[in-house]
């Protein structure tokens, strides 16, 4: 018979969804870790995979561990057994909550920062779970390298709370061939917040990513994973939406648009439109957080930013999902029939329209040049401010290269161009 294994990590307990007003339940992690819980019992998992962060550090113990323990109360109860790692967020709370002589189901691998293996036998099947855990919150070292395991015919799980393909991290640093220079059959990652699967062929390897969305950083589907164990050469990974926040970035062409009702109507259908497209995806959702991209040429740009802030201000759409606009970014051209003619006059229209173009057609400019090295210098400046410190060490800084500054410069030298446009044909 199949082992059926649910795993998910970096779920942060003791922290909430960003960028809404209200106070609701369901935006706090532990609502997730609940119906996380509620999923694992309902619907017969054998096995429950944490792959660490489970608990915030700047929230820590005291927030954490009374859903946790109830979380872990139910599953002894229920049976089902427990493989979890700690990361560099619980790497010193987690033994205390989940406690082994308390909890029989519940198994901590790779203490101290040393690997361990354990095999357990469930529904008739051998299975071979190996992992490791922070010893301390940085970890500089590859963990791979120590990894010394024999091969066996049975499936073996691997779990690692680690940084990918990047060498200067100061979390657990690997790189993807050293996966493979390991019998194991599947390995289930944590660290980094988004979904993904970096290999879906033997080993598999995939980041199940936080259950529930934090930040508008965190856009798309959020939610556990799903893994079939059907031997050792047949094992399956799908992912289950689970997050009852989804942050999205809709990305609407207002080139048609011709006056306020009409662009009114363009942004609800395009928001109808997402929804029925991702109907599947948007059950267990109950907050949807937009942040709106308008594209395409208009006339006049100046009149559509007027009647987008009017929209937002009023903008209210609940259902049994409750939608808000979060912010509107505008990446709109000013309709202008000869770019090129413009581009050609003496003036600060004409240096405009000569930036943009050159960015559009991959070219470069002394103006652009400057401006492109006056922005990565300015990128530089914000990344080393002290007030930002915190940002830079969990790498969430702007990235100060080219593709980025030109990407920049030609959104405000589209402004700038309308502005001037607008300007002139009022004089």
């Amino acid at each position: 018979m199949s082992v059926k294994i649910l795993a998910t990590g970096d779920l942060h307990i003791g922290k909430k969804s960003s960028a809404l007003s209200t106070d609701a339940k369901e935006l706090a992690t532990k609502h997730t870790w609940e119906q996380i819980i509620k999923r694992v019992i309902n619907d017969n998992f054998d096995v429950l995979v944490l792959t660490g962060d489970i608990v915030d550090r700047d929230n820590r113990y005291f927030e954490a561990v009374g859903p946790l323990q109830a979380g872990f109360n139910r599953l002894r109860e229920a049976g089902i057994q427990v493989f979890l790692i700690s990361g560099n967020h619980d790497y010193d709370v987690l033994r205390q909550t989940a406690d082994q002589t308390k909890y029989r189901n519940i198994h901590i691998l790779g203490a101290n920062g040393r690997w361990e293996t354990k095999t357990i036998t469930i529904n008739g099947q051998e299975i071979r779970f190996v992992g490791w855990s922070f010893p301390s919150q940085h970890v500089a070292i590859n963990p791979l390298l120590d990894l010394k395991i024999n091969h066996q015919d049975i499936p073996t799980i691997g779990l690692l709370h680690t940084d990918l393909d990047s060498k200067k991290s100061h979390y657990a640093p690997v790189r993807i061939e050293n996966f493979f220079e390991h019998p194991v059959d599947a390995w289930v990652l944590g660290h980094i917040h988004k979904p993904q699967t970096i290999r879906d062929n033997a080993p598999l390897i995939s980041y199940p990513g936080s259950p529930h969305a934090l930040s508008p950083k965190e856009q798309g589907i959020h939610g556990p994973l799903q893994i079939m164990v059907e031997s050792k050469h047949n094992i399956r990974f799908n992912q289950i939406p689970l997050s009852p926040v989804r942050y999205e970035t809709l990305t609407i062409n207002i080139t048609k648009t011709l006056n306020e009702e009409s662009l009114r109507k363009l942004v609800v259908d395009s928001i109808q439109e997402f929804k029925e497209e991702n109907r599947d995806n948007l059950i267990e959702v109950r907050y949807l957080i937009l942040d709106l991209l308008l594209t395409g040429e208009h006339s006049n740009v100046r009149k559509i930013e007027e009647w987008m802030s009017t929209i937002q201000e009023h903008f209210s759409y609940e259902e049994a999902i409750n939608i808000s606009v979060r912010k509107i970014d505008y990446d709109l051209m000013p309709a202008i029939e000869r770019l090129t003619n413009l581009a050609q006059e003496a003036s600060p229209a004409g240096l405009l329209a000569e930036t943009i173009l050159a960015i559009q057609n991959g070219n470069n400019t002394p103006l652009l040049n400057n401006l492109i090295k006056k922005w990565k210098d300015e990128a530089e400046r914000i990344n080393n401010a002290p007030v930002f410190y915190r940002l830079k060490t969990n790498h969430r800084t702007i990235d100060p290269n080219d593709h980025t500054a030109k990407r920049e410069i030609l959104t405000q030298c589209r402004r700038l161009l309308a502005e001037l446009l607008i300007q002139k044909s009022e004089e």
